[in-house]
């Protein structure tokens, strides 16, 4: 796991720095592709420093357990040191997460389309209501008067675009 975190972190600053380039600049489609790129990678990056800033903190603990003769200093040293194992378990169970295969469907945009069907008017509330709260990042596609108090009947259906990264992401 991590010799492909090594890797993954060389791509990054090698993306980083191609990103630096004024060549890279003027093509705009190319420029598009890397940030996506690097922006696909950064949390893993993130995720990767903070890993081992963990790893540094617990040998540093570790080391002031063998040289300390104090009490007080090592039961300090022996708490840090547990919560800082806790925290680096997290982290790396983090890491695993972010490390998975993506979902060949998670760049794809999603259409939702709320119809009242059968069912007479108490379809026609429920669909009104459902359209009342909208989900988080949509957008209507088309304008629409606002609904009325009693429902969704006069309206055959509403349709709303979904546009975010990672859409179909379980994480």
């Amino acid at each position: 796991m991590l010799d492909k975190l090594e890797a993954i972190e060389q791509l990054y600053n090698e993306l980083t720095e191609k990103m630096a380039d004024p060549k890279l600049a003027q093509d705009r489609q190319e420029y598009q592709k890397v940030g996506k790129r690097r922006s696909e990678l950064e949390e893993i990056v993130e995720a990767y420093h903070r890993y081992k800033d963990i790893q540094n903190q617990i040998e540093g603990a570790k080391e002031l357990l063998r040289e300390t003769t104090d009490p007080e200093l090592r039961e300090l040293a022996e708490v840090e040191l547990e919560e800082l194992e806790e925290t680096l378990a997290s982290t790396e169970s983090e890491l695993k997460m972010l490390l998975l295969p993506k979902d060949p469907n998670d760049e794809k945009n999603v259409i939702v389309e709320i119809r009242a069907g059968t069912g007479g008017d108490e379809a026609a509330l429920f669909a009104g209501t459902v359209c009342r709260n909208p989900l988080p990042h949509v957008q209507p596609l088309r304008r629409r008067p606002p609904l009325e108090a009693r429902g969704f009947k006069r309206q055959r259906y509403r349709a709303w675009r979904i546009q975010r990264d990672h859409l179909y992401d379980r994480r």
